[in-house]
């Protein structure tokens, strides 16, 4: 379907990797140095020019990871605003892969975290499985036992599936969180979470990641409004757009 950006959404993270092979060993300081000053306006002293070399923002909830063999993205809700906002982030990483004289990338993943807070009315437990079959779809939750036994948390379920024609696999994580147990830690109540994953593990030169990061973000759309409830959908629809 038509990729769109809604008005409410209940993404929390949107996490992006790749990994590569560099037989370079030592770091050249001058260049990457260079490189950092132009992206980011940042300097470091010789002797801390070592990898990872990790990146935050002051302002904005974005984190990069440049190292020997991986790249990382993790970017918060707050500063998301749809994948296309992340391009110029994808092409530091390009860049940086050129500093390490790498032209191919070797497996590419896309990750989004969804998250549903909740509430216990007056200490009496909202039954899981009600909740569950508001937010998930009939399909998902097909083949689940949604009465497992014991009363632990957090309780999850897994589904996979793989593409073999293009090398990929989509993974989808849901269950229930609780708030002492949450690692979304700006979420105080407890949660539901939509956990999915998409990646293509296939020799990829340098100039296709872009392109095919689109393709991919594309399915864990389709796979979002796979899982999901119309009700959930209904929720985010208001004044919409095309991405």
């Amino acid at each position: 379907m038509p990729h769109i950006v809604y008005a409410n959404t209940f993404l929390q993270n949107v996490l992006v990797e790749w990994t590569y092979c560099s037989e370079i060993k030592d770091i050249d300081t001058e260049k990457t140095n260079n490189f950092l000053l132009k992206k980011f306006n940042l300097r470091l002293n010789p002797v801390e020019v070592h990898l990872p070399i990790n990146i935050s923002s002051k302002t904005q909830p974005i984190k990069l990871s440049f190292g020997e063999k991986i790249f990382k993205l993790n970017i918060k809700v707050s500063a998301y605003r749809g994948f296309a906002s992340l391009h110029s982030f994808v092409t530091f990483g390009e860049e940086f892969m050129n500093l390490m004289q790498v032209n191919e990338v070797q497996r590419l993943a896309i990750r989004k975290i969804n998250a549903w807070p909740y509430k216990n009315v007056r200490g009496v437990n909202t039954p899981k499985e009600i909740i569950l079959k508001k937010i998930f779809s009939k399909e998902l939750l097909e083949g689940i036992d949604l009465h497992p036994s014991g009363n632990a948390s957090p309780i999850f379920w897994n589904k996979e599936f793989r593409n073999t024609s293009n090398k990929e696999k989509v993974d989808v994580k849901f269950g229930s969180l609780l708030s002492e147990a949450n690692l979304l830690s700006d979420l105080s109540n407890d949660i539901i979470i939509l956990d999915t994953l998409v990646e293509r593990n296939v020799n990829l030169e340098t100039n296709f990641i872009l392109n095919t990061l689109d393709q991919m973000n594309q399915v864990l759309f389709d796979v979002f409004h796979w899982s999901v409830t119309p009700s959930i959908i209904d929720i985010m629809k208001g004044d919409m757009q095309d991405e």
